[in-house]
This record gives C-alpha cells, sequence and structure tokens, in this order.
C-alpha cells in the first residue's frame, strides 16, 4: 500500500512537472508572438498612414487572432497545471496521513508495553517490600 501510495505520488509529481514545462514553454512562445505582433502593428501603422489600404482584411487581424487563441490556449495550460499541482499536493496530503497511521499504532503498542512493564516492575517491588 505504501509503495503504491509512493509511486501514485512520483506520477503525479512528474506529470506536475511535464504540464509546467508546457505551460512555461507556451508562455515565452506567446510574449514571443506578442512582441512580434507589437513590431508588425508599428509597421502596418507606419505602412497604413503613408498608403491607404485597399485591402478589405489586414495581416494584424490574423496576428491578432493567432495571439488571442494562443492566449486562450496558455490560460488552459496554467489552469491544466493548477490541476494538476492541487492532485500532487492531494496525493502528497493522503499519503503523509496514511504513514502517520501505522506510526501512531506503532507508538500507541510502546506505550501499551511500557505500561505493562512498568506495573509489572512496580507490582514486583510491592511485594519485595
Amino acid at each position: 500500500m505504501h509503495v503504491f501510495a509512493l509511486s501514485l505520488l512520483r506520477e503525479r509529481q512528474g506529470e506536475e512537472q511535464r504540464q509546467r514545462i508546457k505551460a512555461e514553454y507556451l508562455l515565452k512562445d506567446f510574449e514571443k508572438r506578442l512582441r512580434t505582433f507589437h513590431m508588425e502593428r508599428g509597421k502596418m501603422e507606419h505602412d497604413m498612414l503613408s498608403n491607404k489600404a485597399k485591402r478589405g482584411v489586414s495581416p494584424l487581424n490574423n496576428l491578432k487572432v493567432d495571439l488571442d487563441s494562443m492566449r486562450k490556449r496558455q490560460e488552459e495550460e496554467r489552469s491544466r497545471h493548477k490541476d494538476v499541482v492541487k492532485l500532487v499536493h492531494d496525493a502528497a496530503s493522503s499519503s503523509i496521513q496514511a504513514g502517520l497511521i501505522p506510526i501512531f499504532e506503532a507508538m500507541g503498542n510502546f506505550t501499551s508495553n511500557v505500561l505493562k512493564y512498568h506495573e509489572q516492575v512496580r507490582f514486583e517491588n510491592d511485594r519485595g517490600s
């Protein structure tokens, strides 16, 4: 049972680490695309002021849609990461609680045995006196 709990905890921790790395990667990618978007927007605004755009759809709109979808995806990954962290925390807490039960049982047995031996020694001392 204890081995199962530890393997489950390791599995959840590995899952949390993979999820964290994935979320970090998406955040970096999002920030990179956001910088690109700002640079492109600056160029496009300059070009649009000098030449009136004759097209109906601007390349900026495509970049904005990409950024919006990246932002949404990154938020979903962050949410999944939080869920996985909660699962790891819950697994660790339950494994600690499950691990403490045998310790307290052993302490109770030890205390009971010590009390019995103490009563025996006291009883023998009272007889001998």
